[in-house]
Formats: C-alpha cells, structure tokens, sequence
C-alpha cells in the first residue's frame, strides 16, 4: 500500500471525539459518574473500531469530486463493479464474519448505558451501527475510485448479530443484578447496573 495517503479512520476518530465531547458538555454527561465512565469506554471503543474497519487512501486514488458525481450506472464499470456483494450468505461461514460478531458485542453491551431505551430501540441502534461502518466504506470506496474494500452485506448482518449479542448479555447481566440489588447498595457499580433498565 502508498504510505502516502488519507487517513480516514483518524479524520473519522477526530469527527467522533469532538461530537462526544460537545454532547457531554451539553448534556453534562460528567454529572453521573458512572454514566460518564461508560462514555468514555463507548468512545474508545469506537476509535478502535474506526481504526480496524477503515484504511488510508492512496493520494494518487484520492478525488473527493468522485462522491457528488457519483452514478449508479458506474457500478456497471471497472472497478465499482464488484465493489457491493448483497448475496446473504452465499458460501461458508469465514472467519472475518466471526470477528465482524465478536466486534459489535461490546457495542450491544455499551448502549443501553449511555441512555435508557427499550429494546427495540437499542436493536435498532445495532442494525444502524453495522449499517454506518458499510456505508462509510461505500463513501471511502467511491472516494477512492474503489481502491477501499467490498462492500458485504454479509457484515451488517454480523454487526448486527454481534450488538443483539451484546444487548442479551447485558440484559441478563442487569436482572441478575435486579436480584441481588438489595446486597449491593454499598456498591456503586453494581447497583448502577441493575438501575439502567
């Protein structure tokens, strides 16, 4: 690869901490300690997820121009032609859908502590999770003139399962929690935890 390029996860990461850092002033996110603890773990998370899932562009592929005259005719051509596989499953299991689960888990876990939602709601956030990762590399793709990588529906479905994953262990963590909350009011954490649902 150019060592010469953009580097997009680390404008994407830059993007990310200062939107994080305007809502928690905002809505002063630093007034709940633990609720603040679980923000800053939800923000380093998502810079090592933008770090893996996102690459540099070579500058001599670069061309910003290429995302406002973008057509779905080009995808008839060389090289946006296999850019997108939106066959599910159509071979055997790999091991990158494996670590595309694995990664979103942390993700189901995290979200129901950065505010209360119902479980819809944080299953929906999990399919608009997988969703933005393929979609910025769809933009990162069409910027690049398809140097990037393909876009696999196979991942959105894996992100997906990976953050419904995470939302059933943290929901089955907080009811156990529910059980005993009466031992644990000395501890902070815990008792957090069985309050957040």
């Amino acid at each position: 690869m150019n060592i010469y390029g953009i580097e997009v996860s680390v404008v994407i990461n830059i993007f990310v901490i200062i939107t994080f850092l305007i809502l928690g002033f905002t809505r002063k996110w630093y007034a709940n300690k633990s609720k603040g603890i679980f923000q800053i773990v939800m923000l380093a998370y998502l810079i090592c997820v933008i770090s893996v899932t996102f690459d540099k562009i070579p500058l001599e592929t670069f061309d910003i121009k290429n995302l406002f005259n973008f057509t779905l005719d080009k995808f008839d051509r060389s090289p946006y032609k296999s850019m997108i596989n939106l066959k599910i499953f159509d071979g055997p299991f790999r091991r990158d859908q494996l670590l595309n689960i694995i990664m979103a888990i942390p993700f189901g876990m995290l979200i129901p502590f950065i505010k209360k939602r119902s479980i819809l709601k944080n299953m929906i956030l999990c399919l608009c999770f997988g969703l933005a990762i393929e979609t910025g590399q769809l933009m990162v793709n069409i910027i690049g003139n398809g140097f990037f990588r393909t876009i696999d529906i196979d991942d959105v479905i894996c992100n997906f399962a990976g953050g419904a994953i995470g939302l059933v262990i943290f929901y089955i963590t907080a009811s156990i929690m529910r059980l005993f909350e009466h031992k644990m009011y000395k501890k902070k954490f815990w008792w957090y935890v069985s309050k957040i649902t």
